[in-house]
């Protein structure tokens, strides 16, 4: 008798194993200090007269927001939970009470949607679609799947518990209530919209078909992540880069895995962007202050030196 043979593909953990290795280093703090006299820099975690001051500026807490005193008295995991009937509430009412910037961005990404929408069959078919690019863009869509994306949220907010950060806590916290809210909200319209999928039907993308391909799931929540993170590290400049850049690597890779169209891939990073700039406008209130991170040891600094006839540079690695 043969044997079957079982193929397990690796990638996907590898890179999902080596993302959250990346989250684990932004998550601890690292205190730096000067090379000159070895005292604690700032932003080491010892009170000084600016870390003691209100923060002021791009350092306030968004929307100028501050805790209220029934927030203080409930710890933040509770707040999320009561909070998730009214984010729901405000999310689905938005258009009738959003601002004019808003509005303006929510013009522009329905408008681009609805025009993707008559070209997403031409677009299916201009790729090769070989076996290759399938399991090639299957392997990078998985970094936008629930389990990881509310794993690195876990991951914020464990490493934050453990090395005392509240900033860290708030992002884990904000994270998974906005992926939450993402999934509930994606859920509805997909169930509304009941797209084929582009490996159906030779890719004509009918609605109301009883597919659940419109808008993409893995984007939607991909982006409402990314905007909570790149939001609550906006001052590391890496941070953002690095959170967009993955975020529209996992719409790309679900466009090329034969699972979306353009326009499910566009409609879902426009709605988790939203969803999560809401909730962080909504609900962030600690300061973008604190320690060094350790992502700073990654990026080195240049510093030059002069000294009688010598001209020299000092590479330092953030520590």
């Amino acid at each position: 008798m043969g044997r079957s043979k079982v193929k397990l593909d690796i990638v996907p953990y590898i890179a999902s194993s080596l993302l959250c290795l990346l989250i684990g280093l932004i998550g601890l703090p690292c205190p730096a200090q000067n090379a000159s006299d070895g005292t604690p820099a700032a932003g080491d975690g010892s009170p000084t007269p600016e870390a003691t001051a209100a923060p002021t500026g791009k350092n306030a807490a968004p929307m100028g927001r501050t805790a209220t005193d029934a927030e203080t008295t409930h710890s933040i995991e509770r707040r999320m939970v009561g909070r998730l009937l009214t984010d729901q509430k405000e999310i689905w009412t938005s258009p009738f009470h959003t601002s004019r910037p808003d509005a303006k961005w929510w013009l522009i990404i329905g408008a681009a949607t609805a025009a993707l929408v008559p070209a997403d069959h031409w677009l299916a078919t201009q790729l090769p679609n070989t076996a290759d690019q399938k399991r090639f863009s299957r392997y990078f869509s998985n970094l936008g799947g629930p389990y990881l994306t509310y794993g690195i949220a876990g991951g914020f907010y464990l490493g934050g518990k453990i090395t005392d950060n509240p900033r860290a806590v708030e992002t884990g916290v904000l994270s998974a209530e906005a992926l939450t809210n993402a999934l509930a909200v994606v859920e509805v319209i997909k169930l509304i919209t009941r797209r084929e999928r582009p490996d159906v039907d030779h890719a004509l993308g009918h609605f109301f078909a009883g597919g659940s391909s419109f808008p993409s799931g893995h984007e939607i929540m991909s982006w409402s992540l990314a905007t909570i993170v790149a939001s609550e590290y906006s001052d590391i400049k890496i941070v953002p880069i690095a959170s967009y850049a993955l975020a529209t690597l996992v719409g790309a890779s679900r466009f090329g895995a034969r699972k979306h169209f353009a326009s499910d891939v566009l409609a879902g990073a426009g709605m988790g962007w939203f969803i999560g700039r809401h909730i962080y406008n909504r609900w962030a209130t600690e300061p973008k202050t604190g320690p060094h991170w350790k992502i700073a040891a990654l990026v080195p600094h240049f510093e030059p030196m002069l000294g009688g006839d010598a001209v020299g540079v000092a590479l330092n690695w953030g520590r």
